[in-house]
């Protein structure tokens, strides 16, 4: 396993620790999260941040670590506490009707006041550190607004650049309001631009009432668990109909009945799905977006690459190109029967399609004649060298 598909399933498994963790009062669980990698340090929680009772109030729950090898520091920010029932939940539900209608959470003061200490903390060493964001429902929204707030600090610092700042998320509601909000409050937009600068992805399940809030601020990836069954043909039916729907209310009617019953959506969005689907590898993920979609892995999501849908004559043609040194890789494509995968930068791919609709297709060797010529390259560079 590649250490970008680790650090996802670590993102993973630290989100439902800390959400079963801070389910209750008390942290005696917190070692947990530290354990997740030897190499890291639980350097604060909340409660250690604040001793303001108005604050407190806010129930802002959120744990700190730092990897001292390679110099991470992850924010892990715990959701509703939805077993907990109403009167502990009290806070959290409050947070959640405000990013309903639009409003920032109320934990979001808090978690600008986590940034501003751990900034504080690291004095004139702030570059050499790289800021992780990751939580489950509330926490993921919240992870998502306070990357945003740090990135912001590291923006007027004038140290933000790219992988500096991410946000990896599980069964996030939908920050894209929000944190446009924010943007837009200094000037900058949320575009790819700021996407490029800062990262953000969302590994969510099927849709459901609480993952389709609002649209996400990044990529989204849908990840099933294998005993996890299809929604029935009527619902899905439903589904259908729902996004051929021109008016919006009745279409949003339509698509909550077709997520199916309120219970099985609850157990869809909990961390145990999450914790089978991403942490345990036994399941599917999809990459989801509009005009592209399929299926990928969890390395090549870490990294930032999109599925691209099978072409032939575009695969023909980038399988034939050289190897282009430098640019950022950006999709991959699998060949028709997926025994052959290729990785390429945008300016690869816009040049193949360009090719294509020009009617400028290159001769194209084999695969078979093209390794047997690498081959006798090989060989004959090795005699040469013999010699």
């Amino acid at each position: 396993m590649s250490k970008e598909a680790q650090k996802v399933r670590n993102l993973a498994r630290g989100a439902g620790e800390i959400y079963s963790t801070f389910k209750s009062e008390g942290a005696d669980r917190l070692d947990k999260i530290a354990s997740i990698n030897p190499d890291i340090e639980l350097i604060y929680i909340t409660d250690e941040l604040t001793d303001n009772e108005s604050e407190k109030k806010n129930e802002y729950r959120c744990a700190v670590t730092l990897n001292h090898k390679t110099k991470e520091i992850t924010f892990i920010t715990a959701g509703t506490r939805m077993e907990e029932g109403a009167g502990k939940a009290k806070s959290d539900i409050v947070d959640d009707v405000r990013m309903a209608f639009g409003y920032l959470p109320k934990k979001f003061e808090s978690a600008q006041k986590m940034n501003d200490t751990i900034l504080h903390n690291l004095g004139d060493k702030i570059s050499e550190y790289r800021f992780h964001y990751t939580g489950h429902s509330l926490g993921a929204a919240l992870s998502d607004l306070a990357a945003t707030d740090m990135a912001l600090k590291l923006n007027k610092r004038g140290l933000l650049e790219d992988g500096k700042v991410s946000a990896v998320t599980f069964e996030n509601p939908g920050s894209h309001t929000l944190v446009k909000g924010v943007l837009k409050k200094e000037g900058i937009k949320l575009d790819d631009t700021w996407r490029d600068k800062v990262s953000y992805k969302a590994f969510n399940n099927r849709p459901n009432f609480i993952n389709t809030m609002d649209k996400q601020t990044g990529d989204t990836y849908r990840y099933a668990p294998k005993d996890q069954g299809d929604r029935n043909i009527v619902l899905q039916f439903v589904g259908w109909v729902a996004s051929k729907c021109p008016g919006k209310v009745i279409s949003k009617i339509l698509q909550m009945v077709s997520f199916g019953r309120i219970t099985t959506q609850v157990t869809d969005h909990g961390s145990k799905a999450l914790t089978e689907a991403i942490v345990k590898g036994n399941g599917t993920l999809m990459f989801e977006k509009e005009g592209n979609q399929g299926l990928i892995s969890v390395e090549d999501a870490a990294r930032g690459i999109e599925p691209v849908k099978y072409d032939a004559k575009i695969f023909q043609i980038l399988d034939n190109s050289p190897k282009q040194e430098g640019g950022k890789i950006k999709y991959s494509m699998r060949s028709e029967h997926g025994d052959k995968r290729l990785e390429f930068t945008a300016e690869q791919i816009a040049e193949a399609r360009y090719m294509v609709k020009s009617g400028q297709m290159p001769p194209i060797k084999s695969y078979a004649e093209k390794e047997a010529l690498r081959r006798e390259s090989s060989l004959a560079s090795q005699g040469s060298s013999i010699v």
